[in-house]
């Protein structure tokens, strides 16, 4: 968490503060029958939904009524790696916020 001291009210009784919420995907390829060998479809497809759910409208205005005010996702790319010999695929989505708070002078 930040608090910037320059950024605020002029009489310094209310400061902004900032934060990140980093979400970690991780899918793989084993599965059942068809669903063999989708970790990459899957690592998309949920990446997708998590975007479009924090970018809805009426999500972001009642995180806004709620003191957290969003900024647009950050996604990185996939990366691959091997964990107990299975392949799997890793993406990180970040998400910034913001809010204004009280504080004693």
């Amino acid at each position: 968490m930040d608090i910037e001291k320059e950024r605020g009210s002029l009489d310094g009784k209310s400061k902004f503060v900032f934060w990140d919420v980093e979400i970690e995907i991780i899918t793989s390829d084993r599965g059942y029958g068809e669903k063999d060998g989708q970790g990459l479809t899957n690592i998309d497809t949920i990446s997708n939904n998590v975007v479009k759910t924090f970018m809805n409208k009426t999500n972001r205005i009642t995180l806004s009524n709620n003191s957290m005010k969003f900024t647009h996702p950050e996604t990185t790319s996939v990366s691959t790696e091997e964990f107990n010999n299975e392949l799997v695929y890793r993406r990180s989505i970040m998400l910034s916020f913001e809010s204004r708070i009280q504080v004693s002078v």
